[in-house]
């Protein structure tokens, strides 16, 4: 495997070396994340990214359109997820339905 570096002014005193690769972006290796999808919400709760999904209604747009409802103010925790069968996942599905 052939690689080239290059030293890279900052503004530290101390030049950084930048590793290029010549394997395809495809075969590089890609440090490990969140996993891509609907975020798996608590046993008997249904998330955001689940009831979008279930919609057919893409997540980002559907956050968009509960920021500005009254179900922003009732949302618990650090993500959108509602019980089973409650009124407010019922509003919610009523609200990105629309």
């Amino acid at each position: 495997m052939a690689e080239e570096t290059t030293a890279v002014k900052t503004k530290s005193a101390k030049p950084v070396k930048k590793v290029k690769s010549d394997k395809p972006k495809a075969e590089r290796k890609v440090a490990a994340g969140a996993p891509k999808g609907p975020r798996a919400a608590p046993e008997g709760f249904v998330s955001l990214g689940q009831l979008a999904q279930k919609l057919g209604v893409p997540a980002p747009a559907a956050r968009r359109k509960l920021r500005g409802s009254e179900l922003a103010e009732r949302a618990e925790g650090r993500f959108w997820a509602w019980k089973e069968g409650s009124k407010d996942l019922a509003k919610a599905t009523e609200l990105l339905s629309a």
